[in-house]
Formats: structure tokens, sequence, C-alpha cells
């Protein structure tokens, strides 16, 4: 057995110096991630540059001005689209005139053909100020229709109210469904790499507002010259547009991650995850990182109760809605291992806790070393899980991984001062 386990452990290892999967090698597993309160992460790549993370942090904690990272990297995407090409995105909301500038250059100077899936409350038509406190995206949405009656051809807007406000809700009777993902696909743009332009995909947690876009915890990830999750993911936006059918979970290789989509996704595909990882993992240095807004699932308490109980795993958990959150986080509270956070948001708007991630570190059965990150649109809530548009990648690589853990101690961190609070759970 033992000669098996050295053989599995030498072609893992060697898979990873390939960088064939998203493992790590033994000489990194103890590698620490810098941790200075003040130096804020803000952007990541891999060493072939083929995927990037960038964060905003709540800069106004830190005493510095706010930077703009993710919304300023998406407006370079959409002014490096390429003439006649095209985009296609999802948001929730909108309401940053920078983003619709950059949208408008696209469509007048450089021909770019763009199609946009939006919220049903962000729909002037059927706007209800009593039920969607959405005045600024609805105002955005009207300038947004005033550009497409301007450029038919080159603008097409679709605003979801399948069952609710979102676009692929199917079940009979309900009406609270809203298209929540955030994403755009770019067909042609400037390649990160130097070479020819290729598919470019930006997935986020951010919305493209002050409040929970600019000034708030997100993250992105982008995928540059990677035709398989572009595809895909058009797939997803063709189906937001029609009500049709798509592809609710698929792999893409050449980035050794998963994508789901929700709501056609069965189950909930984060906890099956997660449970596979648990089954495959030995009882040794393992640590959980969870960074939600919000957090409603009595499932996913169950699943980090066997990472801290069983594996003896260190987990730490942020979220940032604590009066909807509170009973399951004191749930986590008392497990063993398990640290515990709520974000006050600042009453003067500063900043929103509005991430929407999970890191996973562990040593596999065989000896192997994994760094995963789950990242997206999806809250670990009901309402995520069961009835909304959604997206939520599952990616396996060392660099973003370590990437995604400092910018996760940047706030866990941050003192409680001016602009902070953060609440410890007990």
């Amino acid at each position: 057995m033992k000669n098996h386990r050295h053989i599995g452990t030498f072609l893992a290892t060697a898979a990873c110096t390939l960088n064939l999967i998203g493992c790590v090698s033994e000489s990194d597993e103890n590698e620490v991630v810098e941790d200075t309160q003040e130096s804020i992460t803000r952007t990541r790549c891999t060493p072939t540059g083929d995927i990037c993370a960038h964060f905003d942090a709540h800069a106004a904690a830190h005493g510095k001005k706010q930077k703009q990272i993710i919304i300023n990297h998406l407006i370079s995407l959409i002014k490096s689209a390429r003439p006649n090409s095209s985009i296609h995105g999802s948001i929730y909301r909108f309401d940053l005139d920078e983003v619709f500038a950059a949208i408008e250059e696209a469509i007048k100077i450089n021909g770019v053909s763009v199609s946009l899936v939006l919220d049903g409350c962000t729909d002037p038509t059927h706007w209800n100020p009593d039920r969607c406190k959405t005045r600024e995206s609805v105002a955005m949405s009207r300038r947004l229709l005033d550009l497409s009656a301007q450029h038919p051809r080159k603008l097409k807007l679709t605003f979801c109210h399948n069952q609710g406000k979102g676009c692929l809700y199917y079940p009979q009777g309900t009406t609270n469904s809203i298209q929540h993902a955030k994403y755009f696909l770019f067909s042609d743009t400037e390649n990160n790499n130097g070479g020819p332009p290729r598919p470019t995909t930006w997935i986020s947690s951010a919305n493209l507002t002050t409040a929970t876009g600019v000034k708030a915890f997100n993250d992105s990830l982008t995928f540059y010259n990677n035709n398989d999750i572009y595809s895909q993911l058009k797939l997803y936006h063709d189906a937001q547009n029609t009500s049709g059918s798509y592809d609710s979970s698929f792999t893409v290789p050449t980035a050794n991650s998963h994508v789901y989509l929700f709501p056609e996704v069965p189950g909930n595909p984060l906890k099956g995850s997660l449970e596979k990882h648990l089954r495959q993992m030995e009882k040794k240095n393992c640590e959980i990182l969870v960074a939600h807004m919000s957090f409603d699932l009595e499932e996913m308490v169950e699943v980090l109760r066997k990472f801290a109980t069983e594996m003896k795993c260190s987990v730490k958990v942020a979220t940032g809605n604590g009066e909807v959150n509170r009973v399951h986080l004191r749930m986590l509270a008392k497990m063993p291992r398990t640290e515990v956070k709520d974000w006050t948001n600042d009453p003067d708007g500063h900043g929103a806790f509005h991430a929407k991630t999970i890191t996973l570190r562990y040593t596999g059965n065989d000896g192997t070393h994994h760094r995963i990150v789950y990242t997206g649109s999806h809250n670990l809530t009901h309402h995520s899980t069961e009835r909304s548009d959604e997206i939520l990648v599952e990616i396996e690589n060392k660099f973003l991984h370590d990437a995604y853990v400092r910018h996760f101690k940047d706030y866990w961190n941050l003192p409680n001062r001016k602009h902070t609070n953060w609440d410890v759970i007990k």
C-alpha cells in the first residue's frame, strides 16, 4: 500500500509541476499568505495570465481612497472590444454613468453589438416603487432604452419577468424570482497575453452600482482566451433572452473549473462539491474560509460542521446581513475551531459586505494538496439556490486561491473604527 501511495503522490506532483491540475506541491503547502492590514489585495493573475482576479476592499475602512478596481477593469474590457464584435451581459442592478458611457462609445464608435439581460425590477414600463427600491437603476434603464431606440440593431435589452423578476424560474405559482447573475461576455477583445484577440468572460459578485459595486467588498474573475466558458455562458445568455434551455452544469478543463448555472442546476451543487472534497481529504492542515453576504442554508451549516469537527479544519465565516443570518451564525459559532464575524454596514454608506466566496485548502488521501475557490453571484440562501438566475464558479488554482485568502484577511483583520464594525458572534 505504501508503494501505491508513493506512486500516486509522484504522479500527482508531476501533474502539479506541469500545471495540469490545480493542486500545489508539498513545498508550497505551508506557504504563508502575507497578511498586512494596510496593503489591500487588488489584482492577481495566474502565471500564464489566462485568468485574473480583481478585488475591491472597503477602502474607507483602510483610510484609503476607493480605487474602483473591478468596475474600472470591466470598463477597460468594454473599451477594448474590437470593432463589430459583440458583448453579452447580465446584471442585477446598474446605475453607473461611466459604464453606460463605455457601452455607448462601443456602440457608436466601434459598432459593437450589445445584448443586456436585466432584472425585472429595473424595467421602467413595469416599475412598482413600493415593491422595487430601484429608482437609480430604473433611471439608467430609461437611458439604455433611449440608446436602443437610436441604435436598434446594436443594443438589445431584455427585462426578466418570468414568474417574478428573473428570466429562468419555471415552477408554477411563485412570483419572487430575480435575475441575479453578473457576467459579461466579449467575443473579441484585446488579448491579455499580447496575442490575437480571443473571447473573454468576466464574472463578478459586484453590481454596476455605487452601493454594492464601487463601495463594497467584491471580487471578479476574468477568463481570457477561453472559448469553452464563453460559449457555454453564451448559451445561458440566449436562454435568459428566450426562457429556453441551457447546460446547468459544465466543466472547463482548460481552466480547471466547473460552472453551475441556476435555477435549473439540481439540488445544491455547492454542498455536493464540498462533500466530495470531504470524502477525499485527510485530517491534516485544512482550512475553509467563507465570505458571504447572506447565509440561511442549514444544510451548509451541517457541511461546515463536518469540516470543523470530523476533519478538524480551521473554519472562518464572515457575513454581512446579520439580522437575517443570526440564527445560523450562532449555530456556526458553537462549533470547534470555528470563528464567525458579521459586518454591520456603515450608516453613511461607505461600504457593504457584498462578498460571495469560499476558499478551501486541504491535503488529499493520495498526498496531493488542493486549493480551491468558489465565487460568483450566488449567495448561501434558499432564494439563490432554488429560485433565481445565478452563476457559481468552482476553480482549483493555487495562485487564485492564495489571492482570495489574502483578500479575505484584508477585511477579516480590520479593527473596529469609523466606517468599520465587525460583530464577533459567540
